[in-house]
This record gives structure tokens, C-alpha cells and sequence, in this order.
């Protein structure tokens, strides 16, 4: 610990203030903020159902990269969705957040959850699968059907 200087000292002693000993371990704990108040946390998805078939999910931005790669497998073309689903990443604003698909597009991810899943049903809708139930398992067991 440093020693005070005597003009430190002298202040200290004329705004009646006592010097307090510095710590000599100084443990930081975790800075833990409450969600900004544009944010909130969502519930992460665990389970996407298309139809009868389950797909396991880590976070919410794989929900339409998903059904995409569900309608692209039988060999089904996609169509092409301004700023949502284009063949390259140029068809996408700056600021947008793409992800490659299995045939080589890219699908826009960077949204709310509920934009996403909406994104998911749009996409099955324009594919003619308006028919096919799509169901989102969240964490805390929750349901969401689109």
C-alpha cells in the first residue's frame, strides 16, 4: 500500500475526511444488466416441427434456415423473397444478417423471433404448403404455432 503525501494528508485532515486502507485484493464481481429497454430476452427455441417431422434447434435464427432446407430437400426450387431469400448475398440490404442455405442461397436471419417464425410460414405459404402445421418448442415448454 503507497504511503499518502503530507499535502494529500493536510487536505484530508481540512475536509474532515479519514483515509480509508485500499484493499489489498480487489475481487470484480460479474457486471449483470437487465435487458436495454428496446431488448428483452427471448425464450430459445429447442424444437421445430414442420408437419410430423422434428428438427432440434439451438437458437432462434435457425428457425427459417430450416424450413428452407426442409422444402429444399425433395429437390424443390425456392423462390426468390425481396430482402428475405436470394441467390447470393448481394439481393440483401448492409445491414442484414444472411445465412447460406444447403443449395447455395441465402435466407435473412437477423430479426426478432417472432419475425423469424413468421419469415417461416411465409416461406412455407409461398412454396403452396399453406396446409403443413409449423410449431416452435420453446425452452419453457411453450408452443408456438403459425
Amino acid at each position: 500500500m503507497q504511503e499518502l503525501t503530507p499535502q494529500f494528508l493536510e487536505y484530508l485532515r481540512q475536509v474532515a475526511q479519514r483515509p480509508q486502507p485500499t484493499p489489498l485484493t480487489i475481487t470484480a464481481e460479474p457486471i449483470s444488466r437487465p435487458p436495454g429497454p428496446g431488448r428483452k430476452r427471448t425464450n430459445p427455441p429447442i424444437e421445430l416441427r414442420i408437419g410430423t417431422e422434428a428438427i432440434k434447434l439451438t437458437a432462434s435464427n435457425q428457425i427459417p434456415v430450416e424450413v428452407a432446407n426442409w422444402l429444399l430437400r425433395p429437390g424443390r426450387a425456392l423462390p426468390i423473397i425481396p430482402n428475405i431469400l436470394h441467390e447470393t448475398k448481394l439481393g440483401f440490404p448492409l445491414a442484414s444478417q444472411p445465412k447460406p442455405l444447403n443449395n447455395g442461397w441465402f435466407i435473412e436471419v437477423g430479426d426478432s423471433q417472432e419475425v423469424l417464425i413468421k419469415r417461416a410460414r411465409r416461406l412455407l405459404n409461398e412454396c403452396e404448403f399453406r396446409d403443413v402445421p409449423l410449431q416452435v418448442v420453446l425452452k419453457d415448454g411453450t408452443i408456438k404455432t403459425v
